[in-house]
């Protein structure tokens, strides 16, 4: 090989083989340079091996499923029609009936 070309894929013995920079911006549809900003902010997961940058197909997998944002439809019915998707109580009632409560027992001026 010679010292101008760089492989696309390296494979170790019974391994997923791992990929570089170029196949991964390609793969996500982005740049060299988006994907190389990804690795120095260690947002993706990434092998370092001497000098070279190389990715586990399997592990980009993994980190795009935990990454994967679900659609709205995919939250409930009551989303699509507009309702609230939150489903904690509200804090609001609770921190005036607490306050009513402390009012209640503070002494009063003159007493």
């Amino acid at each position: 090989m010679r010292s101008s070309e760089t492989p696309k894929r390296t494979k170790a013995a019974g391994a997923r083989p791992l990929i570089d920079i170029a196949t991964v911006a390609e793969w996500l549809g982005v740049g060299e340079r988006h994907v190389r900003r990804l690795v120095s902010e260690r947002r993706i997961p990434y092998v370092k091996w001497g000098h070279y940058v190389r990715f586990d197909s399997g592990k980009i997998d993994e980190w795009l499923r935990t990454n994967e944002i679900p659609p709205k439809r995919a939250l409930g019915r009551e989303f699509a029609r507009g309702e609230s998707h939150d489903r904690r109580p509200s804090l609001a009632p609770t921190l005036e009936t607490a306050m009513d409560d402390e009012f209640e027992h503070a002494p009063k001026v003159g007493e």
